[in-house]
């Protein structure tokens, strides 16, 4: 993997404690953060379920029927609030097999371009408030941050 890719993957990890706290603030299952690996070939997920944090790298591929392509294809949030009243070509179908009722995702930005997600899942479902998107995109919008600041910190290292 390339820096970018670690880059991408090491930012996601320095916000577990807050994916922790979002999950409990949102009253999800799951929180996920889902970036695209350098040669957005694949997706690269960091995301926390039953209470424990796990890192999957390059494991979905993209063009995948996903939600989380869904939110990278439109760079919009994606509030699905009960999955068996969706549209089932517009279904994950990995979410569905798992069980999982509904899906809240906000855009995560490398410059001006969409390269991933912060979402929020849940095997029930529900109506996700105004404050619960609020909290997934301030999320998302953090990673953005962090994305941005990693990169500039690879470019310095290149340089010296």
């Amino acid at each position: 993997m390339g820096e970018t890719g670690k880059a991408n993957i090491d930012q996601a990890l320095v916000h577990a404690q807050k994916l922790f706290a979002l999950c409990e603030a949102i009253g999800s299952d799951i929180v996920c953060l889902t970036v695209l690996n350098p040669d957005a070939s694949k997706f690269e997920h960091a995301f926390l379920m039953d209470g424990a944090l796990s890192v999957t790298r390059a494991a979905t591929p993209t063009g995948a029927q996903t939600f989380c392509q869904q939110v990278i294809d439109s760079a919009e949030p994606l509030i699905v609030p009960d999955m068996s009243k969706h549209p089932k070509e517009k279904c994950c179908p990995m979410m569905v097999a798992e069980g999982y009722a509904a899906y809240a995702g906000a855009p995560i930005f490398r410059g001006q371009k969409c390269i991933g997600a912060a979402e929020a899942i849940s095997n029930v479902a529900r109506i996700w408030n105004k404050d619960d998107i609020l909290l997934l995109t301030g999320m998302a919008n953090l990673v953005s941050g962090e994305i941005a600041q990693a990169e500039k910190l690879v470019e310095l290292r290149s340089k010296q």
